[in-house]
């Protein structure tokens, strides 16, 4: 005995579900797309008018920073980048750089000495200044404001960043030295 065929074909209804879903996901990916586009847009706009090409525009062009005060501005910029986070933390680096290279740092690298090759370096300064802007707070969870805690958060990773360059620029410039062969 043959079994009952239905005259209600489901694939119709598979077809037209399977098209709405892959409208939605257009739709989304057309959204997400536009939106990243302007972020990208609004982030090269404020790098370019506050470093310029090349870092033509930057502050440490017209009057050498010291190297603290190339932290200082680094951690600035990036705090007030209107980018998306990782593309404003990976300009930490570059900034630093940027400012460090604007001036001879050999007198300060020699100060500093083997303190760079230690993953403490810099904390101590990178917490002074976090506790100058943040508050003494020992830690950032202890915000009771959400948008503090994350600010907080932010910074310490920045400042972090930023020391982490300056040893690294150190590091570079004395396995360069003549003395150092």
């Amino acid at each position: 005995m043959s079994k009952p065929v239905s005259t209600d074909d489901e694939r119709p209804d598979a077809r037209r579900i399977l098209t709405i879903i892959a409208g939605i996901v257009l739709l989304l990916t057309v959204v997400f797309s536009v939106t990243i586009v302007r972020h990208h847009r609004t982030y090269r706009e404020y790098r370019m008018r506050t470093l310029g090409v090349e870092d033509a525009n930057a502050p440490w062009k017209a009057k050498p920073f010291e190297v603290e005060e190339c932290a200082s501005y680094a951690i600035d910029w990036t705090m007030n980048c209107p980018g998306i986070a990782p593309w404003c933390q990976a300009e930490v680096p570059v900034v630093m750089e940027s400012c460090l290279a604007s001036s001879d740092r050999a007198a300060y690298c020699g100060e500093v000495g083997d303190k760079i090759l230690s993953t403490r370096f810099g904390y101590d300064a990178c917490k002074s200044a976090r506790v100058e802007r943040f508050g003494t707070h020992e830690s950032c969870q202890d915000r009771e404001v959400e948008v503090a805690r994350y600010a907080c958060r932010y910074f310490k990773k920045y400042c972090a960043r930023a020391y982490r360059s300056i040893a690294s620029h150190c590091l570079v410039r004395s396995s360069q030295s003549p003395d150092r062969l």
